[in-house]
């Protein structure tokens, strides 16, 4: 009886540690996920009328955008300047990182940021991956919100 304790103990830890957040990689599998204030985040997409798709990539003439939605109403968005290159990426200035929820926005400024590091960039299979992290703040409330353990790869 003193072991099974034992095992149950050892079974919740690890249940506690394990990481539901996709595993990074770079085949244009079509994931996200972060973590808002230490919890999990992952897009589930849009519910209701407006069919929101969960992860969107959107390549525009100059900047590319990372746009997802979950069905509790949030949402987050990764934005920056082209040219695309790979390594660390600063969210300063005209690169912002946005974390909605469904009464407050917090974005990246000056003083919260972070980066997004691009792993992978492919124009011609369209695959864009990577780990980012950031801090961004509420205008409204001022409230500050850590992103952290964040990973993507997706197809646009």
């Amino acid at each position: 009886m003193k072991h099974l304790k034992y095992i149950l103990l050892l079974i919740s830890i690890i249940a506690c540690v394990q990481d539901n957040l996709p595993k990074p990689t770079k085949i244009g599998a079509n994931t996200f996920g972060c973590k808002v204030d230490g919890r999990e985040w992952i897009p589930n997409g849009g519910g209701g009328f407006s069919g929101l798709k969960k992860i969107l990539g959107r390549n525009y003439e100059k900047s590319f955008s990372i746009i997802t939605h979950k069905s509790d109403k949030s949402d987050m968005t990764l934005n920056f300047n082209k040219p695309i290159v790979l390594g660390k990426i600063d969210f300063k200035r005209y690169n912002i990182a946005q974390y909605r929820t469904d009464v407050e926005i917090y974005e990246t400024n000056e003083i919260e940021n972070g980066y997004m590091n691009i792993t992978k960039f492919d124009s011609t299979s369209r695959i864009i991956s990577g780990t980012f992290e950031f801090q961004c703040r509420s205008n409204k409330s001022n409230k500050i919100v850590k992103v952290s353990n964040g990973r993507f790869d997706i197809k646009y």
